[in-house]
């Protein structure tokens, strides 16, 4: 301290703006609305990690668009493939009685046994 007086801050540079290249917007969009949902969300996978190496290759910050269009494109796949996990067992069809009883039939004729069925 001078004098009871503080000194101003340090003065920062002005950091450049990032740029957000038309493969990242396009990954956001289609993570968070898959038109097809497997399709929309693999090619939001894609068109993010596109955006995420031009970004390296040109020495630049990579855009935080792309890579939520990345994560919300996994995340709709995994959400995509628990849905039909969970419709598939609700369609799941029952054995038939009729030929549950005719293959325990020739399961007793088979091994000389009777068991009732």
């Amino acid at each position: 301290m001078n004098g009871g007086m503080m000194s101003p801050p340090p003065k920062r540079e002005p950091r450049e703006p990032r740029v957000h290249d038309g493969f990242a917007i396009a990954s956001l969009v289609l993570g968070l609305f898959p038109v097809i949902p497997v399709a929309g969300s693999v090619l939001a996978i894609v068109f993010g990690t596109i955006s995420r190496k031009t970004a390296k290759r040109e020495g630049r910050e990579s855009s935080a668009l792309a890579a939520w269009g990345i994560f919300l494109g996994i995340g709709s796949i995994v959400i995509t493939v628990i849905v039909v996990a969970i419709v598939a067992g609700l369609f799941k069809v029952a054995p038939d009685p009729m030929q549950q009883f005719i293959n325990c039939q020739n399961a007793n004729i088979a091994n000389g046994t009777y068991y009732p069925c």
